[in-house]
């Protein structure tokens, strides 16, 4: 199937308007912005000249993390702002490919699955198939009914006739 980059885009503009995309743009700003919130952050403390200074800064950021006795701890938590850092860049690249991903997969499929006018979504010979078959089965459910309306009237005629028999019975023992 050869798909033609006007039809792409033309879906892919239809696709990417769509609430929840807009709610995935946000979420992708909402991240980068986190991140250039962070990046900011650590280059404050970077412009610390005085190491007990920075140090300070740097035990207030990392509240729940002590570091390991035989490490410097301006070296540890250095490490650590620039570990939390990488995370933080690495999870708001991953947002905006995965947003990228499926917007432009959601286009595609969506040109796949569309019927173009004037072509039959089904050979003739298939859809009198699908026609014979859907006869058959009112004529089927028709017959039911129509069996099923004799069978009733069947019984009231079956019940007439056993309470006339009685009547006719009860008649027969009185004379008795």
């Amino acid at each position: 199937m050869t798909i033609q980059v006007s039809d792409f885009l033309s879906h892919l503009k239809d696709v990417s308007a769509s609430p929840l995309a807009y709610c995935a743009y946000i979420c992708i700003v909402a991240l980068w912005a986190f991140f250039s919130w962070t990046n900011w952050r650590r280059n404050i403390i970077n412009d610390f000249s005085d190491d007990k200074k920075k140090l300070e800064a740097l035990k207030q950021l990392f509240v729940n993390g002590a570091p390991p006795k035989n490490v410097n701890e301006l070296e540890w938590y250095s490490f650590k702002l620039k570990q939390r850092r990488f995370d933080y860049l690495l999870t708001a690249f991953i947002a905006t490919l995965l947003t990228t991903i499926i917007i432009c997969g959601l286009a595609y499929f969506r040109i796949a699955t569309e019927v173009k006018p004037g072509k039959p979504q089904s050979s003739p010979k298939e859809r009198s198939v699908n026609s014979d078959d859907s006869n058959s089965f009112n004529n089927n459910t028709n017959s039911f009914n129509n069996n099923q309306i004799e069978a009733d009237s069947n019984s009231k005629i079956n019940s007439n006739n056993n309470s006339s028999f009685n009547q006719n019975n009860n008649s027969f023992n009185s004379k008795k």
